[in-house]
């Protein structure tokens, strides 16, 4: 993903930062953190107004609405796509969001089933279904794939 330069500045403890830096120190662990209530050592990060989506309701809705409104008409309009992104920390998150805007497109959704075992024709040590079991395999979790 490239940050577009002409995006504004955050503002960080009264400061305009840079967008791109700010993300950079974000992902590098170098964003400023605070302790909330008992925490024995700061670990909670602010995210500035200027990039936050304030909702009430379901917040991947109003986060998808914030990001790509009118989707219905500009889905197929690649300039627009190009210039939104969602930033979420984990593929839990990940697979909720892509729900909701495939939920918003048109056209039929179409399932891909995966396979969840080791292919025995392939070049493979013989300990590889004792090293990943398919109860391992099921708990993987990557953005794009769908659950069976």
């Amino acid at each position: 993903m490239r940050i577009e330069p002409n995006v504004p500045p955050v503002t960080i403890d009264g400061k305009p930062v840079s967008f791109k830096d700010w993300v950079l120190s974000l992902g590098d662990g170098l964003a400023p953190t605070y302790a909330l209530d008992e925490d024995i050592e700061p670990s909670w990060v602010e995210i500035p107004k200027e990039v936050r989506v304030d909702y009430s309701g379901d917040p991947v809705k109003a986060i998808v609405d914030e990001i790509y409104p009118d989707l219905q008409h500009n889905h197929g309009d690649a300039e627009y796509l190009r210039r939104r992104a969602i930033l979420t920390p984990l593929n839990e998150y990940v697979e909720k969001i892509n729900r909701e805007v495939l939920s918003r497109l048109p056209g039929n959704t179409k399932i891909y089933k995966r396979c969840d075992s080791i292919c025995k024709g392939s070049a493979t040590s013989a300990a590889d279904e004792t090293l990943y079991p398919s109860e391992y395999l099921n708990t993987l979790k990557f953005s794009g794939n769908a659950k069976p």
